[in-house]
């Protein structure tokens, strides 16, 4: 997994994801997640436009994250989501999808945080 791009903005902390085929190690995505959740930030978003799939690692990443971030009162959004991305989430992550914030854009991820 490779971090393309993550930037700290004003209401969000924003994680582009692509597929690195040289490495499996998601060392890069657990220190970005790990960054992001101690930000503060009241969300956090991870495009997923690049990914068609995830190794399991990263969705375990993803999901522990979502708890962290839900503890204090955060929200992790993935934006982009392609569908063979959410059935992999959804045979991972059984009975999470009403608990995932899955929206299909950027805007619809800003709309969602200013409501």
């Amino acid at each position: 997994m490779l971090i393309v791009h993550h930037e700290l903005l004003a209401d969000i902390y924003l994680l582009v994801l692509a597929p690195d085929p040289a490495t499996t190690s998601e060392l890069e995505l657990a220190h970005h997640l790990s960054c992001a959740a101690r930000s503060n930030k009241p969300a956090v978003w991870v495009d997923c436009r690049l990914v068609d799939t995830l190794s399991a690692a990263a969705v375990r990443l993803l999901w522990a994250c979502h708890h962290r971030l839900r503890r204090r009162g955060a929200q992790l959004v993935l934006c982009r989501v392609s569908d063979p991305l959410a059935q992999l989430l959804s045979q991972l992550c059984p009975g999470s999808e009403p608990d995932l914030c899955l929206v299909d854009s950027l805007d619809e991820a800003a709309a969602r945080l200013s409501s």
